[in-house]
């Protein structure tokens, strides 16, 4: 009988359809879903140490589960085409192959569909500053983050000084190296970490070294 995680689309459509943040995998115990910041135990029977060489080989391929085994911790990214991108770190933790994979939107949700306070639209139009967003894992930081994203560029769409003005000062900082969505990237567990490597789907070859 195929394991929980022969065919690894499939789990990550069930995260997504059960609007699970995240997924844990881990060997010797079923899948777990983080929904609304709790754990759920998953109704899959437990995973064994074949199911998850099987999960990291799809998600690595080869070339990148040699290099997990040699380094026992890797983080990467992996997109399911049509459904979303996932954060994922994969570890080896007393002898056992784990992953937690954090589920990214393919798009942006939009500053309405949160409640968000009012004032923060103003602070996306200020000129100069510094916003944190902090809190724990699970809680929401990189959808907020992306929202506030997507805000920011619609508020310089509708005031062109304001976007010139950026423009002068991003200039004046200096050329950046980080992807535009690096702002919300971090581990799967929560770490802030702008060094994720380009998201790999189904199809694609093992992605490069970190």
């Amino acid at each position: 009988m195929p394991g929980p995680t022969s065919d690894m689309t499939l789990l990550f459509r069930e995260q997504i359809n059960i609007g699970a943040s995240d997924l844990h995998l881990k060997a010797g115990r079923p899948p777990l879903f983080r929904i609304v910041g709790e754990m759920v135990l998953s109704n899959h029977p437990p995973v064994s140490a074949e199911d998850m060489e099987s999960a990291l080989k799809q998600l690595l391929g080869d070339d990148g589960y040699a290099r997990l085994n040699r380094e026992n911790e890797m983080d990467f990214a992996f997109q399911v085409p049509n459904l979303a991108r996932f954060r994922v770190n994969a570890f080896r933790h007393v002898g056992n192959l784990g992953l937690a994979a954090r589920a990214i939107p393919l798009k942006a949700p939009t500053f309405d569909k949160f409640i968000f306070p009012p004032v923060l639209r103003e602070l996306l139009s200020a000129h100069n500053g510094l916003i944190l967003v902090t809190g724990p894992t699970g809680c929401g930081k990189s959808t907020t983050l992306a929202c506030m994203i997507e805000l920011a560029r619609d508020v310089e769409a509708e005031n062109p000084a304001a976007a010139a003005d950026h423009a002068e000062a991003g200039a004046a900082a200096g050329p950046s190296d980080a992807a535009p969505d690096a702002v919300a990237a971090a581990r799967a567990g929560g770490v802030a970490s702008a060094g994720l490597a380009p998201p790999r789907s189904i199809a694609s070859p093992p992605p490069e070294s970190l």
